[in-house]
């Protein structure tokens, strides 16, 4: 994940403060950023900010998880940090949600997406060899 610039993360906030926290949120697991999240820290996104919103929230949760995992992501700090200050009740910041205490299960999600990662390329491999083999013949 790249570094955000503070003018990138201050379009958001206003979006960012509207989230509740919800007792019955769901988690579910991120596989690009490795990470979880629930479903009450995405605030809601027009056409025009989708982006600036998506972006910001796959860094901050991405950050999470680093953290989670005891190795934090530098790139991602800013990004948590500067929220942080400007929205500290936004959710993805409860303490239950950033507790090392979920470092085995975040690990296991993240060996089972590369695990089906490389079971899907190998799939693909094979069909393009399949593929392959009935175009020369």
């Amino acid at each position: 994940m790249a570094k955000l610039s503070e003018q990138c993360i201050e379009s958001v906030i206003p979006f960012f403060r509207k989230t509740k926290y919800d007792s019955e949120a769901k988690r579910s697991f991120e596989i690009l950023s490795g990470a979880f999240y629930w479903s009450d820290e995405m605030p809601v996104c027009t056409d025009k900010n989708r982006g600036a919103i998506l972006f910001v929230h796959k860094n901050l949760i991405a950050y999470r998880a680093s953290v989670i995992l005891g190795n934090p992501n530098d790139e991602c700090k800013f990004s948590w940090d500067y929220l942080q200050e400007r929205c500290p009740v936004w959710p993805g910041f409860r303490i239950e949600r950033c507790s090392p205490e979920l470092k085995e299960e975040l690990q296991t999600h993240i060996n089972e997406s590369v695990h089906d990662m490389e079971r899907f390329f190998t799939v693909c491999e094979r069909a393009g060899k399949i593929q392959r083999e009935r175009e020369k013949g």
